[in-house]
């Protein structure tokens, strides 16, 4: 990742992963599909590049690489936050099955990864989920 403000080469990839409140089946057939594009979204405008994840009922996990200007804990509060809001905002059972304002549990979890274990992560992702995130 490379551009004019920050002109140096860096590849800074993380694996992330964070699950729904008390790990309730929340994330539905009707509701990936939105998680997704917000997901998206919000990694779009914030230059982070998605390589690879998948959404479960239970949770979420994708990898990411990152510009070095973007601390992992704020690139998950990104996510999390706006895709909690936005959800909640949109589906009415969300606000009726998970109380308060966060649909998501408190933790998550991140690593850092090179090129090396790519495939592995992504073998791992692949035989685990059910719908891609990128």
């Amino acid at each position: 990742m490379s551009n004019i403000h920050f002109p140096a080469i860096t590849s800074i990839k993380y694996n992330i992963a964070w699950h729904t409140k008390h790990s309730k089946p929340l994330l539905t057939p009707i509701i990936k599909p939105r998680l997704q594009t917000i997901l998206r979204q919000t990694c779009d405008s914030n230059r982070v590049v998605i390589i690879g994840g998948v959404i479960n009922p239970r949770y979420v996990h994708m990898m990411l690489e990152s510009p070095p200007t973007h601390k992992p804990c704020d690139i998950v509060q990104w996510l999390k936050g706006r895709a909690s809001r936005m959800l909640r905002q949109e589906f009415s059972e969300l606000k009726e099955s998970v109380p308060g304002t966060n649909i998501w549990n408190p933790g998550y979890i991140c690593m850092t990864y090179g090129a090396d274990v790519d495939d592995a992560i992504r073998d791992y992702i692949d035989s685990g989920g059910s719908m891609p995130v990128s």
